[in-house]
């Protein structure tokens, strides 16, 4: 199978080697980079805006440095994961696996905040199984990556975006 890749970009890593989880982590990785570059005579031109102006932005990258993050160029998976959504709406493979959901619930009920929870759960529970199920059979047939997306969160997410919609 062929997988999309979009453009580079710059990354935020930590001492780990694991992506850091900052919200404002690409535009201090960018800076960082900037930096970096400067130091080692390879900047100049447009790169040099990206520097920090302000003494505290400028200790908030400092900081970062001694504590051993650093800056990673990887390739961008926007298009790929948008496609993947796209056949979780379009195919209706969502609605497909709730009517299942049900089916296997029975005479159970749910309270409504925790249905969406609950469903999340279900699907990674049949994912994670070791043993074929009808489950796998369904979401394999609309795209072998999905059978990948094993954490309730991701389902979650996913449901919440077709909501507001």
């Amino acid at each position: 199978m062929i997988v999309e890749t979009g453009l580079q970009h710059f990354v935020l890593v930590g001492p780990s080697g694991k992506q850091a989880g900052r919200k404002d982590q690409h535009k201090i990785a960018l800076q960082i980079e900037a930096l970096w570059r400067q130091r080692t005579g390879l900047g100049g031109g447009i790169s040099d805006l990206l520097i920090p102006t302000s003494p505290k932005e400028m200790k908030t990258i400092n900081r970062l440095i001694g504590k051993g993050y650093r800056t990673k160029k990887v390739v961008g998976r926007k298009n790929y994961r948008k496609g993947l959504r796209e056949k979780l709406i379009v195919g209706y493979l969502i609605t497909v696996l709730a009517a299942r959901f049900v089916h296997d619930l029975g005479d159970r009920r749910l309270e409504n905040r925790s249905v969406v929870r609950e469903f999340s759960k279900w699907v990674c529970k049949n994912l994670n199984d070791q043993y074929p199920n009808e489950i796998k059979r369904i979401i394999g047939a609309v795209d072998d990556e999905l059978l990948n997306m094993r954490k309730p969160d991701w389902w979650k997410n996913q449901i919440n975006q077709r909501v507001m919609k």
